[in-house]
This record gives structure tokens, sequence and C-alpha cells, in this order.
């Protein structure tokens, strides 16, 4: 791989490729997209595997493709496909862009810039400015004055477009309608997929597939539909979808199961990570035992102790506390690596030191079956990348539960 361009909003890098191949292929990173870090493009892994000369734009900023230099970059990626062509022994080489979310836009809107013969665009959106959608989405408040009249236009495509995404995310759903209103594309469902409908369709073998039917549309519909139903990302959605439909289902179903099988759900980060939130599901619902058994169960680390009741967060992690530095932790992958085990007795919490229970200045209250924990009418949150803050509202990520722990360990 080797970098073309490096401009101030935009970078360019490529893969060269077999010669010999039918496919060269363009592809547009998405919203906060690791490729600005790690060196590599959207879809790199891809590229290797199967040895396809690939570009790749990958965009600074949260811009849409709208912003800055992006003509520089665009420039250079033409100049490069058309050398490209010229040193493929392969006739009628077809010219594919592929891109998601962001990038999903940015591969249909340019795709008359770049002569696309075929676009593989994933949940991309069809404009983020509210003057041109009467829909709200997540997406909206990304928006700068620079975007204004940015939609897909029938005059900005060109080759054959399809736009998956899962029909059942209302976001994507709405956008999806009006590309198709607003160009002659096809539209691909991903069912139950969310917004990031890649991860139902990864692996080399898979988009050799989609490459392979990308012009009979009614085989590539198939093909998705099997692949979604098929593939580990969908069994994840499906699983933490009855985590909070039915999780006494779910946790029913564990209980059944065999050591061996136990094991391998344990080499499975997601999977483990997923029964952790579970866990605590189970623990807010007031089935204390249930959930100290399944952490006891999954958890990758655990000894005994013997102890008394600890909270636990929304996602199956215990919460910690730094009394030096006054501030919330939880714990990783079950384990206290900063300040002190937080524990509920009688109605107030404390941390657990060598030389016992320290009261702390944080209240606790109880609503049903979980608590919250409360200063100066402030509550703690717990957030999905393991730090704690104080916010003022009360909603989810706010509540905690108990668990009784006879025989858990830190």
């Amino acid at each position: 791989m080797q970098e073309l361009y490096n401009g101030e909003d935009y970078i360019v890098r490529f893969f060269k490729g077999s010669s010999n191949g039918n496919f060269i292929i363009v592809s547009f990173s998405g919203m906060s997209a690791k490729e600005r870090k790690d060196s590599t493009f959207f879809g790199y892994k891809l590229a290797t595997k199967l040895d396809i000369p690939w570009i790749g734009i990958i965009a600074k900023k949260d811009s849409w493709y709208r912003s800055g230099d992006y003509f520089s970059a665009f420039n250079i990626v033409r100049s490069w496909i058309i050398a490209r062509k010229k040193e493929n022994s392969t006739e009628n080489v077809t010219l594919l862009g592929y891109g998601v979310s962001m990038g999903g836009y940015a591969v249909i809107k340019y795709s008359n810039f770049f002569k696309f013969d075929i676009v593989f665009s994933m949940c991309p959106q069809f404009s983020i400015d509210l003057l041109e959608v009467k829909h709200v989405s997540r997406f909206q408040k990304f928006y700068m004055p620079f975007m204004r009249n940015m939609g897909i236009k029938k005059s900005d495509t060109h080759g054959l477009i399809y736009v998956f995404f899962d029909p059942y995310d209302k976001t994507d759903a709405n956008e999806a309608q009006l590309i198709r209103q607003n160009s002659e594309s096809i539209l691909i469902p991903v069912c139950y997929a969310g917004h990031m409908v890649t991860d139902c369709l990864k692996g080399s073998e898979i988009f050799r597939l989609l490459l392979d039917n990308s012009r009979e549309h009614n085989k590539l519909i198939r093909l998705v539909s099997s692949f979604r139903r098929n593939s580990i990302g969908n069994r994840m959605i499906m699983f933490n979808y009855y985590i909070q439909k039915n999780p006494l289902i779910i946790y029913k179903f564990l209980k059944k199961l065999k050591v061996s099988d136990i094991d391998i759900i344990k080499k499975n980060n997601d999977f483990v990570n997923s029964i952790k939130k579970l866990s605590a599901k189970l623990s807010v619902l007031g089935f204390h035992e249930e959930s100290l058994e399944l952490l006891t169960n999954y958890s990758n680390e655990v000894s005994v102790i013997h102890s008394t009741y600890y909270l636990i967060s929304w996602i199956g992690e215990f919460v910690c506390y730094d009394i030096r530095e006054d501030k919330f932790y939880q714990t990783y992958n079950n384990i206290n690596n900063r300040g002190c085990i937080v524990v509920y007795k009688d109605c107030n919490i404390y941390i657990a030191a060598p030389l016992g229970l320290i009261p702390i200045k944080y209240k606790i209250k109880k609503e049903g079956n979980h608590f919250f924990i409360m200063h100066n009418n402030n509550f703690i949150s717990s957030r999905p990348d393991g730090s704690m803050s104080l916010v003022s509202h009360k909603r989810n990520w706010e509540k905690y539960g108990v668990i009784p722990i006879h025989s858990y360990c830190f």
C-alpha cells in the first residue's frame, strides 16, 4: 500500500493489486474512520486478500466530503484509475465505488464524476441539510453551512447503484427512499442489521460473491439475505434484542448450555460483553442470584472472596471509586484496576478498603429494582467506554443494579 495524497482534509492511499482481474475499486471512508489513524483505507483487508486494485479516499473530518480540497483528492484518484486501467491486461474492467455511511453518501454523490460502473453504497444518507429533508436524523447534528444543498441529484449519479440498508432502521430507511426517489438506484435490504450493515457482510468470500453477482440484482438480494441470516453479527443483534425484550429467556437458554459451549462463548468478547449486559439487566429487574450466576460462569477472570452487595452498571461492569481523585470508574472485564470497589449496604454506599467499609459523600436512591448514585441533584452516569461522570439527567446509563456477591472476585 502507498500514499498518493495527504492534504488538509483528505488522504488518498492505494493498493496496486493484480493486473489480471475484472475490477478496480474506489472506496470512501465513513464517519470517525479508523483509517485516519491506522494508515490504511476502507476495504484494505479485502483488497489485499482478493488482490484487487483499490484506491481509498479518507476524509480527515466528518464533512460528508463537502469541505476543503476534495476535488484535488478526487482528481488524483481519477488520474490513478486511468493509469491503472492501462496497466491491466484484462479488457472491460469494471470500476466499482464502495462506501459506508458518510462514505456511502459520497460514493453515490460523486459516481458521475468518477464514472463508476457499479456502486455499493452501505447505509448512506441522502442529505443532512434540514431544508432538503422532512425526517429527523441522528446525523443532522453534524450539519455545517458548507453542506447546504448537499442532496443527491440524478445528475450526480452514474452506473448501477445499489443501496444496502436496514429497512427496520427508521433513519436509514428514510434516507434510502429519498435516494431512490432522486436517482435510479436499487435498494438491497439487510434486515435487522442496524446502521452498520457491513457487519453482516464481512469477509473476503462474501465480498467476492457480491462482486461476481453485481450485475444481477435479484441474485444480489438473495445472497445478502442469506449472508445476513447466517452472520455472527446477526446472531449478536438477535441475542442483544432478546436481552432487552425478555432477558429471562436468554438466561434460561444459557443455563442449559454444556461446559464446552460455555468455553466457546467465553472466547468471543462480543458475546461475553453482551452477557455482562444481560447480567446487569437481570440485576435491575431484581434477579440478583441469576445475575451473579452469569457473571461467575462467563467471566474470564474469576476467583473467590466473601463479600456483600456490589453495584453493577448497565454494561455489566462493577462500580469503583477513587477517594483521592473523587472520581468513579468501572471495572475492566470485571477486574478492578483503579480505586476501590463500591459496596451497597443499608441504603448507603461505601468503598471496600483493607480495614473495612469507608463511607463516601455520594447518596444512593432506589427506584423499583434499580438505583441511582446522586450528588447535589446530579447523577453518576456510566459510559460504554468505561468512564463515569456527573450528569443532570436520569436515564438508562444512570441506572445501577446490585448483586449479592458471595463468591466473586476482582
